[in-house]
């Protein structure tokens, strides 16, 4: 989750619209759709969603980050971990099995990568850095947890990298590298996503005022150079002015958001990345652990809108959460087969305020567009 001790607002981008939309469905929080309501955990927000248990974080009073597990069943959160003089983690968390990864970097710069172990409720410290720039972006494949990380040497070569972790050294080891002449001539990467034993890198080339960006393809375990994956002018437009806040690849499709908060869904053809919709506020309900999932959910941020990617049959379907007056969607993340939904408070104009939070069903939400 994007959180910071100062309130950021992103401006939205103008809206370009490409969609494949099959039809529209409503879907009622206390219809004949089986929702759980899960009343004590709106003061949190959900990051990692597994089984029956939900990782959440809050920031206290004093503004450490405080992360905790919830049970689902008995409806029960539990405090695990508080770090004190946290400053900012904007990237998404990644899990492999029960245990869940997230970055935070504190305001000295101190880097860390904590490990949440969800059924035994403790935690650990798996990394600690002092000398790079990680950017927060972290990514699971095979049981092997990756980490974007950067650095300027003595000379002024900007160095990107991915390092992936060693459980033998305890260190995070450089597997991928791209090199510039500080950040203005040369590679860069950007972003990365794991899926299907390949590592995806957004790169991003630079030559003086001449600028392109594209997604190398590497293999996930010798490291090498497989594919080049060639966005459309219209991905390409919006990366090159906003930047990359989050990047995700599932099967023969790519979401991406930049920083005037425009997410995208793309669809590979061939070598070449074409948009399928992209808006303003339009999020992803993240995955954490990178599953080969047959439905993939989207949401409008402050909306009620909700769009089904079915993998299957290559159909993005839009359906309308039906909320009351003064709410909207905050929130979602999912585990392939459910979604954690927080509904936002839009009646308290001074701050972001969970009103409500619900878990849905794929398959009840699959029978509701029927």
């Amino acid at each position: 989750m994007f959180k910071l001790k100062r309130k950021y607002i992103f401006a939205a981008s103008a809206v370009i619209l490409f969609s494949i939309i099959a039809f529209i469905v409503f879907l009622y929080p206390h219809s004949d759709t089986k929702v759980i309501k899960l009343g004590s955990l709106d003061n949190y927000t959900p990051i990692a969603l597994n089984d029956k248990t939900i990782t959440y974080n809050y920031l206290s009073n004093n503004d450490a980050l405080t992360i905790g597990s919830y049970n689902i069943d008995l409806q029960k959160e539990n405090n695990i971990v508080s770090a004190d003089n946290f400053y900012i983690t904007y990237g998404m968390p990644a899990q492999i099995q029960n245990k869940v990864y997230l970055p935070i970097t504190l305001n000295n710069m101190e880097h860390k990568l904590i490990q949440i172990d969800m059924t035994q409720n403790t935690h650990k410290t798996v990394f600690t850095d002092n000398n790079s720039e990680p950017f927060d972006s972290v990514s699971t494949m095979n049981d092997s947890i990756f980490m974007l990380s950067g650095n300027t040497d003595k000379n002024g070569i900007y160095s990107s990298y991915i390092r992936k972790y060693n459980d033998t050294t305890k260190q995070m080891e450089p597997c991928i590298r791209e090199e510039s002449i500080g950040k203005e001539k040369g590679k860069i990467i950007k972003s990365f996503a794991c899926h299907n034993d390949r590592i995806y890198t957004v790169t991003e080339e630079k030559n003086g005022s001449d600028k392109d960006i594209y997604i190398n393809v590497y293999d996930g375990r010798e490291f090498t150079l497989l594919n080049k994956l060639n966005f459309n002018e219209t991905i390409k437009s919006y990366i090159l002015n906003n930047d990359i806040v989050q990047f995700y690849l599932f099967g023969e499709y790519i979401y991406i958001r930049d920083f005037s908060d425009t997410g995208i869904i793309g669809h590979i053809t061939e070598n070449s990345i074409k948009d399928m919709l992209a808006l303003p506020q339009l999020r992803i309900a993240y995955n954490s652990r990178n599953t080969n999932d047959d439905y993939y959910v989207f949401f409008m941020r402050e909306g009620n809108e909700i769009y089904i990617l079915d993998m299957k049959n290559d159909d993005l379907r839009k359906s309308i959460l039906h909320l009351s007056e003064n709410e909207s969607i905050r929130n979602a993340i999912s585990d392939g087969n459910n979604i954690c939904v927080s509904i936002l408070d839009d009646s308290n104009t001074d701050s972001y305020v969970t009103k409500e939070t619900y878990i849905y069903s794929y398959e009840d939400l699959l029978k509701s567009s029927n």
